[in-house]
């Protein structure tokens, strides 16, 4: 078929259909990828007409029967994992099935949306309320900072959410009624910057770029209480962090990771956070330090708050 227009175009269409899909690095389903299967299935189309022909029959009904079972398995599989919270999580399934109808069905105007920055909930509210006749006007969208209203109905992607009744969850939305007035935080007292650290089971060694979940002890050693935040881009929050260090002691990478407190924590009050740290992408020695701050206003070992740093060789 070389000389055959419609075929090299065929072949064109096929190198060109990668191209969208390899613009990012998002994972998901996306209508982008499709011309790839569709012109995958008409290259079967030659190979089909050359099987019909003669004895190469029995290929074709074999290859027929494979796909088959290939397709059982598939349906098989597909139908065991209905329930699975990662594919509910994937196609969002719980949405218009369970968070939405909850939300609206307390007859709140408006409903509160609060996502987290990088699950943008709010487009399944207004696409599934447009497809159930809802006027947008039912929503509103608040802004990273902003707090829902006292007893206000709020659908989020947040987590954690330290004023949020659960009405309904379905991995990542959750419907809940919001309790209390919004938390109002400020910067901590000079003798709240007090902190002990302790990490289980620190590495020793990391690949270079690595990526590592470190459980880390927080003791709140100050006297004043460490208040959780209320949204994601609450000011004053407190967070565990870190940074990595030369063997010398000089900087390598400031601000590497960040863990927030999921509750409050008073003085004398420990809890055990989790902190995803990324090794330097160049091979050496490293201290790896690990401090806690308040958002805005200062790392703890800035003012007198003792540090911990880890030995780390990165190969």
């Amino acid at each position: 078929e070389r000389r055959s227009a419609w075929w090299r175009f065929v072949l064109y269409g096929l190198a060109v259909s990668f191209v969208p899909a390899s613009l990012t690095r998002d994972y998901f389903h996306m209508l982008r990828l499709s011309p790839v299967p569709v012109f995958l299935l008409v290259l079967t189309v030659p190979a089909v007409g050359w099987l019909l022909e003669g004895a190469r029959r029995k290929i074709l009904f074999a290859l027929a029967a494979l796909t088959l079972m290939q397709g059982a398995v598939f349906q098989w599989q597909y139908h065991a994992s209905a329930g699975s919270p990662r594919r509910l999580h994937v196609f969002d399934a719980g949405y218009p099935a369970l968070i939405l109808p909850t939300a609206l069905g307390t007859g709140a105007r408006p409903v509160h949306i609060a996502d987290a920055p990088n699950i943008p909930g709010y487009i399944q509210a207004f696409w599934h309320s447009t497809l159930q006749g809802v006027p947008p006007d039912r929503f509103v969208l608040l802004p990273p900072e902003e707090s829902a209203p006292e007893g206000a109905v709020v659908i989020t992607t947040e987590d954690p959410r330290p004023r949020c009744r659960p009405l309904a969850r379905s991995e990542p939305y959750t419907a809940c009624v919001a309790e209390g007035p919004p938390r109002r935080l400020a910067p901590l007292p000079e003798g709240g910057f007090r902190a002990e650290l302790r990490v289980v089971e620190p590495p020793a060694r990391l690949a270079a770029g690595e990526r590592a979940t470190l459980r880390v002890i927080v003791r709140n050693a100050g006297g004043a209480v460490w208040r959780t935040r209320d949204r994601v881009g609450s000011p004053f929050q407190v967070s565990l962090g870190n940074h990595w260090l030369h063997a010398d002691g000089s900087a390598a990478v400031n601000d590497d990771g960040r863990s927030p407190l999921l509750r409050d924590l008073a003085p004398g009050e420990e809890v055990e956070l989790p902190l995803a740290v990324n090794a330097p992408p160049r091979a050496g020695d490293y201290l790896l330090e690990l401090d806690m701050l308040q958002e805005g206003v200062s790392w703890f070992g800035l003012r007198g708050s003792r540090t911990i740093r880890l030995p780390v060789r990165v190969e």
